[in-house]
Order: structure tokens, then C-alpha cells, then sequence
């Protein structure tokens, strides 16, 4: 009977859970997202605009020739370098007669989520005024009427840009 409490104490002790370690890698062991690197959290200025704050986290994934895709994350504010997303949606930001893509995305964790896990039907449909958020912000950023969000299309559509992006040199 010691021998059987001393081994079950012993194996307590080996797989304790340490904090932020522990939930680390059991989010990463079940991860099935894409890894994006932080570049502002909620709340902060977007690409050091003197602009009302993005409500939004501002990510970006990097391919192997170093362009950058931009990710935005909804939910609450994000201070890691680095977080797992899904994809829920795509559009662009046009100026003049550039476009900028950019990914609507959830981040996968769920200590992150300020809603229930969306679909793209969810957000134009059910929480339409997110989208409108988004829309409103991003054309009034740098000026009323100098940027227009266009192209808004579902996660199908998010999830193909972002894995051509990334095999992008790799044909």
C-alpha cells in the first residue's frame, strides 16, 4: 500500500500542471489554427494613426519570400508575440488603386473570445453591426472618404488567400 501511494504521489508531482507553461503546450499540442505574430493589441493605435484606437488585434503572417499578410483578431486584447487563429472572413482595403487584403480571424483560444464562435453568415447576418464596426473604422481612418472596404467574402474564401499566400514560392 506505500509503494502504491508513493508511486501515485511521485507521478502527481511529474505531470503537475505549471501555470501558463502547462496551458501553453496543451493549446499548442491541440492546436489547428494558423500562427500569426502580434503587431498591436485592441486598443492601440493602428500603424501609429493619431485615429480613434483599432478595436480590433493586429496580426501578420510572414511566407518565405517575407511578404506580410494582415490579420485582424476580434475579441479581447492580446499582449502574446504570437497566437493561433482561424480564419473567418476576407476583405480588402482599397486606396485609390491599391488593395490591401486583409483576414478576419478568431483567435483559437478561447480565453480570447468576446463571442460565441462565428461563422461568416453569423457576422453578416446575426452580429452585422461587427462588420459595420469594421467597415466604418477602416473608411474613416485616414480621412472621411479616402479608404473603402470592398470584397468582403466567407471563410472558404479567407482560409484559400491565406494558404495560397503561404505557398506562394513553393511551385
Amino acid at each position: 500500500m506505500r509503494v502504491f501511494i508513493f508511486n501515485f504521489l511521485l507521478l502527481s508531482m511529474l505531470s503537475c500542471d505549471h501555470g501558463n507553461e502547462s496551458h501553453k503546450s496543451n493549446h499548442e499540442a491541440k492546436h489547428m489554427g494558423i500562427e500569426v505574430s502580434i503587431k498591436s493589441g485592441a486598443g492601440s493605435a493602428f500603424e501609429n494613426s493619431k485615429y480613434l484606437s483599432l478595436p480590433l488585434n493586429h496580426a501578420y503572417l510572414v511566407n518565405q519570400l517575407n511578404d506580410t499578410l494582415d490579420f485582424l483578431i476580434l475579441g479581447k486584447r492580446i499582449d502574446a508575440k504570437k497566437v493561433f487563429v482561424r480564419p473567418l472572413a476576407y476583405f480588402e482595403l482599397l486606396e485609390n488603386d491599391n488593395v490591401r487584403e486583409f483576414i478576419l480571424a478568431l483567435p483559437e483560444d478561447d480565453i480570447y473570445l468576446t463571442t460565441e464562435r462565428l461563422s461568416f453568415e453569423d457576422l453578416v447576418v446575426k452580429h452585422s453591426s461587427i462588420k459595420l464596426i469594421i467597415d466604418t473604422w477602416f473608411s474613416s481612418y485616414k480621412g472621411l472618404g479616402k479608404l473603402k472596404v470592398v470584397n468582403w467574402r466567407d471563410e472558404i474564401a479567407a482560409s484559400t488567400v491565406t494558404d495560397n499566400f503561404l505557398k506562394v514560392n513553393q511551385k
